[in-house]
């Protein structure tokens, strides 16, 4: 899967942040000091009841049976490897790594596989595999914490047989931003319907408010640690999601309308965001631009045309939209784009946009290679120039510190006469809602001016 959208498992490596699911005031109780591990027998008993009570809040009944295995850390994280080795080629992971420290979405010395790996491996704790009816829980999670979890994947394993979500996100190759908008819908999904079944358990003393703190805990410190580009994306499906089928825009305001819905028995239009799903990042952040048919905005499609022939040697490596979300992230100043402790303070506060990347209207980056030498350049297109303008801004205000992102890739790239060669250029495109941003290394400026001239863009008309 895309960069931005990782696997359904790897997504769900990260639980939704258990502080959300809890109350104002419920009963406090203390976590057991000494959990012990459940056996394959108990946990497939509390699987049992726990489906059924999925089924009900869910509104749709189970196809077939859902297996669910005890594993030990390591197994989980070995089941994690093969998942995105299956997902992931080592020239597309390339192509990300690479695409992702020019544009600075990563520090310039940094490896996107293992950063990847290893803030799942500090996250993981349990996750449905699509297409397989299995649930994996790590043996160490029992009690309230493994609950919480088997109401969130369960909710997975349901929406599986009923909508193929692995066959829904591989329909969205080679467009992270559409991939991440359906994991809204997946991700949101199985958060709201965790919090009804945690809300209801948590007052009547089935999970205890010490069983949430103490998840909290074993969250923070990777998620302080990862860079924005990191864990934004993998945050934002289950809280954006949340406020996106209940059409709100803060977490407080959401969990408010879960609770009442649940009280009420209101339902949640989960059926229809599967039969439609939202098309981008921007219907999910902005939900009046999906539920609202008058204000309904659709993404433009962008696609890059070759004009003759591409220089002796070069090809494209990497295609992709990275989206209102991404473009959100590589707008906001480098000192801003650190960690964030998984604390409903926290959490509640993480802003997913800002005026520089709202109002986007279509994007596409490519990613071209010959030897050690790359270029790249993203087409950015908004819904009035001063959407453009404000992108624009943002983006010429970071041009200093991209100078000195792309100065340190180059170096680490290739040798050091070919690192000095390097291109910087913001520019309007022929629109004035239309922004455009190349980065290169390794060529000469004759080199640059071919790949310019054979490289276009145009917009795809709307159907």
């Amino acid at each position: 899967m895309n960069v931005f959208a990782p696997p359904l498992a790897i997504a769900c490596a990260l639980c939704a942040p258990a502080s959300l699911v809890v109350p104002a005031d419920p009963p406090v109780q203390e976590a057991a000091a000494d959990a012990e591990v459940w056996s394959q027998e108990e946990l497939e008993a509390v699987s049992e009841r726990i489906r059924v009570q999925v089924e009900e809040l869910r509104g749709r009944a189970f196809q077939r049976d859902v297996a669910v295995r005890l594993m030990d850390k390591e197994g989980l994280v070995q089941v994690l490897l093969d998942e995105f080795a299956e997902d992931y080629s080592d020239q597309k992971i390339a192509g990300i790594d690479v695409t992702a420290r020019m544009l600075g979405l990563l520090p310039p010395d940094a490896d996107y596989k293992q950063a990847t790996l290893d803030f799942v491996r500090d996250q993981v704790g349990g996750f449905y595999l699509p297409g397989t009816d299995t649930f994996y829980l790590m043996e160490s999670f029992t009690g309230g914490v493994a609950k919480v979890i088997l109401s969130h994947e369960l909710t997975h394993a349901l929406d599986d047989q009923h909508f193929d979500l692995d066959a829904s996100l591989q329909a969205r190759l080679g467009n992270s931003d559409a991939a991440l908008a359906f994991m809204a819908v997946v991700e949101g999904t199985a958060s709201v319907l965790m919090t009804q079944w945690a809300t209801q358990h948590v007052v009547d003393g089935e999970i205890s408010m010490a069983d949430m703190q103490e998840a909290d805990r074993a969250q923070a410190q990777s998620l302080e640690d990862a860079p924005r580009y990191l864990w934004l994306p993998l945050l934002a499906p289950y809280i954006a999601g949340m406020q996106f089928l209940v059409e709100e825009d803060s977490v407080l305001a959401a969990g408010m309308k879960i609770a009442r819905a649940a009280r009420d028995g209101t339902p949640i239009p989960y059926d229809e965001a599967y039969a439609d799903p939202p098309r981008s990042s921007e219907q999910v952040l902005h939900p009046e631009k999906y539920w609202d048919p008058a204000q309904r905005d659709e993404p433009r499609q962008i696609e890059f045309a070759l004009e003759g022939d591409l220089p002796e040697g070069w090809e494209i490596l990497h295609e992709d939209v990275l989206g209102e979300l991404v473009l959100g992230i590589l707008t906001v100043p480098y000192s801003e784009r650190g960690g964030v402790t998984m604390s409903q303070e926290a959490v509640m506060g993480v802003a997913y946009t800002h005026d520089a990347s709202a109002g986007w209207g279509g994007d596409r980056v490519a990613l071209l290679g010959h030897e050690d030498q790359r270029f790249l350049r993203l087409v950015t297109v908004w819904d009035s120039p001063r959407d453009a303008g404000e992108f624009y801004g943002a983006m010429l205000v970071l041009l200093p510190d991209l100078e000195e992102q792309l100065k340190a890739v180059a170096n680490a790239e290739v040798t050091s006469a070919k690192a000095r060669r390097r291109t910087l250029r913001l520019e309007y495109g022929e629109r004035d809602d239309e922004v455009v941003l190349t980065l290169a290394f390794g060529m000469r400026k004759s080199v640059v001016k071919d790949l310019d001239a054979a490289l276009q863009h145009r917009e795809r008309p709307a159907r």
